[in-house]
């Protein structure tokens, strides 16, 4: 699904300093969050509202992001317990 956590933390923390590399991590986090929801085969959170959150109240982009990803495991998880 993606590539190095270490480069992504890199990036995110030292990367920070240039902006960009931030920016690209951050993006490319958000793209494998929707993989994975179409994965799971889960609708996959809106672009355009992450960029809003992003750009306006960043915790708030974050939560965006996680509830994404806990919606990805609760479908998964749901999809191992079978009816009794």
């Amino acid at each position: 699904m993606g590539d190095s956590p270490g480069t992504s933390l890199l990036a995110v923390t030292l990367g920070a300093l240039i902006i960009v590399p931030a920016l690209v991590s951050i993006y490319r986090g958000f793209k494998r969050v929707q993989a994975a929801q179409r994965l799971a085969g889960s609708d996959p959170i809106n672009g355009w509202i992450g960029l809003i959150l992003f750009l306006v109240i960043t915790p708030a982009f974050y939560a965006y992001m996680q509830s994404g990803l806990n919606a990805v495991w609760e479908r998964l998880h749901g999809a191992d317990v079978e009816p009794s």
